[in-house]
């Protein structure tokens, strides 16, 4: 990790500074629970009526934070472990919602000393931002090929935000009001053994001195034995938006970041045990901005009941856009359509932009509302009025 500290007027090495900033330092948002991946959000939401689930999320990150100038360098935070207490709810296959309430178990650092300023390092236990969300599915089933996902996480300032004297720096929370609306696109394909995919992108819009940020993200998994186990890589990512902004190092200095992206790779395993999914993870941290670990590593474990897709019949036919005609007939499998005679039209959306019934390539006035006629050359125009 390689930052560099900006110090304000004080050059006495040793020197205490004043009180750090408010910092949510960790970098891993865990998916809603029932999706396939630890950080990236699914697109679905299955729950025929309206399914509950709860669990827990312990993750550890190893130097989150380390600084160094010239001469020295030093953890500010060596190690933070959180437990994240979770739960969701799908409501009628199409909305989910979901909380998640994070506790530092575990902060730890060296109090380093950089250019003569001592930051100090968190040593309590501290509350995080507590984060509640809703998601929408757009288009697809939970276990169909294509699926899109809509949705918005919002975290309140529950965090600590001043510490007292000697307790340490505020590391959990960012003491003001987090906005991060997203979309997700994913689905599943078979290759011999089923495969589960997501990608996603959104923003963390910020109310407090810290940048606002581009979110990004993607996994990849197989499945084995129906469902009972997935095994996988994802990525995720964040880029700040307001270059000209820094984070807080303390209450009058900021850190000029030698990287500004954070980005990290985990590879997940997830087991079924009846109604229970448990799962674990590992990886590295992949560039040297602030919150990017050296490594981190993922447990978790759910009360997450299976649900069925809303229309079993519908994903085993492989018919994506759900329009009764097979993905292997279908000139648009990605596009609602009808059955048509014309083998390049098959399944594919009719186009009438004067909505009178005749598509526009059988209607001689496109932009006109008419009526149908034997003479082709008349056919979907107004009728002629005979004086």
């Amino acid at each position: 990790m390689g930052w560099t500290e900006r110090a304000n007027a004080q050059d006495t090495p040793g020197v205490e500074g004043p009180k750090p900033g408010s910092i949510a330092l960790d970098q891993f948002d865990p998916a809603p629970l029932g999706d396939a991946f630890f950080g990236i959000p699914s697109p679905y939401a299955h729950g025929r009526v309206f399914e509950p689930r709860v669990g827990f999320i312990f993750e550890g990150a190893e130097q989150p934070l380390k600084l160094q100038d010239d001469q020295n360098a030093g953890a500010v935070v060596g190690r933070q472990v959180f437990m994240h207490v979770a739960a969701s709810a799908a409501i009628l296959d199409r909305a989910l919602l979901d909380v998640v309430f994070p506790v530092a178990l575990i902060q730890r650092g060296e109090s380093p000393v950089i250019q003569g300023v001592q930051v100090r390092s968190p040593s309590v236990t501290q509350a995080g931002d507590l984060r509640v969300g809703l998601r929408i599915r757009v288009f697809g089933e939970v276990e169909s090929p294509f699926q899109i996902g809509a949705g918005a996480h919002v975290f309140a300032p529950t965090g600590a935000k001043d510490v007292e004297d000697g307790a340490g720096a505020a590391y959990a929370g960012e003491g003001s009001v987090r906005v991060q609306p997203y979309a997700s696109l994913g689905g599943q394909f078979d290759l011999g053994i089923p495969w589960r995919w997501t990608v996603m992108g959104g923003a963390m819009i910020r109310g407090s001195d810290n940048p606002s940020s581009v979110r990004y993200g993607a996994g990849f998994a197989a499945v084995f034995n129906d469902g009972v186990m997935q095994l996988g890589p994802e990525f995720y990512a964040s880029t700040p938006v307001q270059t000209s902004r820094q984070f807080r190092a303390t209450g009058s200095d900021q850190l000029e970041l030698e990287s500004s992206t954070n980005a990290e790779l985990l590879l997940g395993l997830k087991v079924r045990i009846w109604r229970f999914v448990t799962g674990a993870a590992a990886g590295p941290g992949l560039t040297k901005a602030i919150g990017t670990p050296a490594y981190r590593v993922a447990f978790s474990l759910a009360y997450d009941p299976p649900a069925e897709p809303a229309d079993r019949s519908v994903i085993q036919s492989g018919d994506a856009d759900e329009d009764g005609i097979s993905d292997a007939d279908d000139v648009c499998p990605w596009a609602y359509g009808p059955p048509s005679s014309v083998e390049t039209k098959h399944g594919c959306p009719v186009i009438d932009d004067d909505e009178d019934g005749i598509p526009n390539d059988s209607d001689a006035c496109p932009k006109e509302h008419g009526v149908e006629s034997t003479d082709p050359g008349r056919n979907g125009c107004a009728p002629r009025v005979r004086q």
